[in-house]
Parts: structure tokens; sequence; C-alpha cells
């Protein structure tokens, strides 16, 4: 297993990710999914979210910006569920709205590893 790749996202890039009108928003897009095929792990700065929150605001996007970050916050939750117990990973997924796959992502870039059996492994690659 390699070492968890750690890779800080500067205001530029994250505003490019949230706003579609950006100018910098098809280079976001890609380096965010350069660096999902990587495995990295998105690091996220109070100062650039603050930032990011002050450039969206002047944008009128300020409302797509805290949809963004509760839907974070709803992942970490389903997460938590998860970890405890109390959810199954498919139905984790079901909660936040995401496909397994994309669950799978973001479980691993908030540091959780999905828990799969033989029988599990096997049932979903039928």
């Amino acid at each position: 297993m390699s070492p968890l790749k750690q890779v800080a996202l500067d205001t530029s890039i994250l505003v490019g990710l949230i706003d579609s009108r950006d100018i910098w928003h098809p280079a976001a897009l890609a380096l965010r999914d350069a660096l999902k095929d990587a495995q990295a792990q998105l690091v996220h700065f109070d100062c650039v979210i603050s930032e990011a929150i002050n450039v969206l605001a002047r944008r009128d996007r300020l409302g797509e910006l805290l949809l963004l970050g509760l839907s974070q916050i709803k992942i970490q939750e389903v997460l938590l569920l998860y970890q405890r117990g109390l959810v199954s990973f498919g139905r984790a997924a079901e909660l936040t709205g995401l496909s397994e796959q994309e669950m799978v992502r973001q479980a691993k870039a908030f540091g959780v590893f999905p828990r799969w059996s033989e029988k599990m492994a096997e049932e979903e690659a039928a």
C-alpha cells in the first residue's frame, strides 16, 4: 500500500470546482479527477475556504458553496453511522445519494475504508 498523499487546494481551484462559469472550472475538474485517480487526500485550509466564500459571495454563488458544505457534512455523518455499524455501506451510499463507487472514494478521502468480506466482494463482482 502506498503512503497517503495529501494535496492542499488553493482558492482558485476550489472556486473553479464550485463555479461552472469560472475560467478555471475545466482545469479544476481535470485536476480533481487526476487527484482522485492518484488516491490523494484533498486538504482544505480554513483561510482558503474563507477566501472562496468571499469570492463566491461576490459572484452570487454562496448558496452553492453552502450546499456543497452541507453535502460533505452529510457524507461525514453517514460514514460515522457506518463506522459504528449502524448502517451497511450500501445503505450509507443510499442515504447520501451517491453511487457505491463514489461513496468508496468519499470514504477513502475521509480515512474510512469499507469492510468487505469475500462473499460481499463476490456478490459485487457478479
